[in-house]
Formats: structure tokens, sequence, C-alpha cells
């Protein structure tokens, strides 16, 4: 039936057309009736209609967070606005400023190539090791008697006279350029001083020749480097305060700045600038008769002086590489002009 039918259109056809068995082509214009727009239509697709979509979708992965903010269970990431820089904010801005994303904008800090040694355990470690990323290696050290690592993080020390609660520094341990007497160098110690030990107590440094090099607490506040330079009053004990000293030369003097949590409290000339380097260098004792009871939450030497008496606002602990973020920032019109004229 079928053969005959299909020999009967033939036939049908060649008819229509004058005799050929294939149909005449017709114009667009010659078509009748067709509408005069072709206007789209909501329609839907499942991913499966589309060849290679579902395996794109899968190699694209998940954001992991968007301004520091991360996604919720859904995977909707919400951002509020006018809240500053980070946070999970977006900054406001004001009519002379924009909405600008500096891809380089950085979190974290305070363990970079400038830090040449680094102390600062946290709660739940069980070791003292240096952690500095200025360095090829760790830093070797000794950590002597009863030194522990606290509930909350941090060194303690109970050191008393006769009894070497201490870390020590081996002798010409650190850095090349630091305590070589020609290079600048930043100490950071953030403590807690116990206000019921007797005597003066040792921060840091040697105190025996050649030249001294010991940071000395009197139980009246008072600190002091064992060379001479005085180091402010007014210390406190029994609270975290961050002691910061940095040591550089400007023009042919070398001068020292000490700063209490980020604020001078005092300046001068730097004298006994000696390779101190040569010698081994305690935390928490004088290697002789002077000690320290209480926390020292962190120690860090770094390679320069950036704020060379100027005060600053401390990075909050713990101390860590910096990692490249990018963050949204209220850029002033006047900076964006300066900018994008070093583009031109």
């Amino acid at each position: 039936m079928s053969a005959k039918f299909d020999k009967f259109l033939a036939k049908l056809v060649e008819k229509q057309s004058g005799g050929s068995s294939t149909a005449n082509p017709v114009t667009w214009d010659d078509v009748t009736g067709k509408p005069l727009t072709f206007p789209p239509a909501d329609h839907n697709h499942e991913i499966s209609d589309v060849n290679g979509l579902q395996s794109a979708l899968d190699s694209k992965g998940t954001v992991k967070s968007v301004n520091g903010t991360s996604p919720d269970s859904s995977g909707n990431v919400v951002l509020e606005t006018g809240g500053g820089s980070g946070g999970g904010s977006l900054p406001s801005a004001s009519a002379n400023s924009v909405l600008y994303f500096n891809a380089e904008a950085t979190t974290g800090g305070g363990n970079d190539e400038t830090t040449k040694f680094l102390l600062q355990p946290l709660a739940g470690e069980t070791s003292i090791v240096d952690t500095a990323a200025g360095n090829p290696a760790p830093v070797a050290i000794t950590v002597n008697g009863t030194v522990g690592i606290g509930e909350e993080g941090g060194m303690q020390i109970d050191g008393k006279y006769g009894s070497d609660s201490s870390i020590t520094i081996p002798a010409n341990a650190l850095d090349s350029e630091i305590f070589d007497g020609e290079h600048d160098f930043t100490i950071d110690i953030v403590y807690t001083a116990d206000s019921s030990a007797t005597g003066r107590q040792v921060l840091f440094g040697k105190g025996l020749p050649p030249g001294r090099f010991d940071f000395i607490l009197d139980p009246n506040g008072d600190l002091e480097n064992g060379s001479g330079p005085d180091l402010g009053s007014g210390w406190p004990f029994d609270v975290k305060v961050r002691l910061t000293v940095e040591v550089y030369k400007q023009g042919d003097s070398w001068h020292y700045t000490c700063f209490r949590d980020g604020a001078v409290v005092a300046s001068g000339t730097w004298t006994n600038n000696i390779e101190w380097r040569q010698n081994f260098q305690p935390i928490g004792s004088d290697g002789d008769s002077r000690f320290f009871k209480g926390t020292i939450w962190a120690f860090r030497i770094t390679a320069g002086a950036p704020h060379k008496g100027q005060p600053f606002t401390p990075e909050p602990l713990p101390w860590t590489v910096p990692v490249v973020t990018g963050a949204w920032t209220a850029l002033p019109l006047a900076d964006l002009k300066a900018k994008l004229e070093t583009l031109t």
C-alpha cells in the first residue's frame, strides 16, 4: 500500500510542476498569510538540552567568598553597604568619591619578607618555634626551664633567680643584617608582666659584655635599655601591652624610638650600636641574674624601621603572612584622577 501511495504522490507532484518530479521553489514574497512580526516567547530549557553545559558548570567550582563574606547554606552571598571596606560590607561612596576595587589589597599581615624572627605560639600548639616568613629556614632556639604555652597561647615564663626559665637565640643565628651594627631593625614584644615578681625584670637581651642589650622593666613601671637609653615610664603590669623599639640611622647618627601600643613614649640618640648578633640573646632573661615573670604573647624581630618616630596603629595578633584578596574601597575622585593619569 505504501509503495503505491508514494508512486501516486510522485505523479501528482510531476503533474502540478509541469512534468518535473521536483516541486517549483516558492519565494518568501509568494507565501500568503504570514505574520508581520515574530515576537519572542518565554520558554525554558533543561540543562541537559544544552550539550556540555553541566560539565562546564561543574568545572567552575563554588564561590568561596565575596569581599570576605562566605556563601550561606543556599550558596548566596549577602553584602551590606556603608559598613567599610571589609567584614562583608561595601563602603559607602560620597558625592566626591567612587567605589573602587583594589585588586592588590591584602588581608592579614605582620609576617612577611622583612620578618627575620617570630615566636607567637597559639592556643593548642605544643611547641615554640620560629615561624618568620623572611627566613629560608627557622632559627633554631633553645627553650630553657619551665617555659610553656598557656591555654590562651603565648609563652608562659616564671623566671626567678636560680631557675633559668627563658628562651635562647644562639649567637650568629639571626639574619646577617640583624643586630650587625649597620642596618635598621625593629623589635616587637607583646607581653603581660606579672606584678607579683620581685625586683627588676628583663624582657629580652643579654646583660653581659661586650655591650649591654637588655630591656629592663622596673617595679615602678620604668623601662630602659641596659646600654643607657630611656624607654619611657608608666609601663603597666598584669595587662597585655605591645612594646616596639625601632633603631635606625639618619644621616651619620643612630636614633631610636620606643612605642607603647603604637604611641611614641621615648626617642633619642642610640648609642652603643655594636654587633650584638655575635652574642647569644635570651628572651625572658638577661643571661645572668634578672628574669621575667608573666606571658610573652609574641616576639618579633624585623629588618628596617618603617615608622621612624611616627605613631602607628598596630596590626592585630596573630601576625600572619599577608594574602592578596582584593577589597572594595571608597576612592576620592582626586585619587581616581591621579590613577587614570598614570595609565595615559
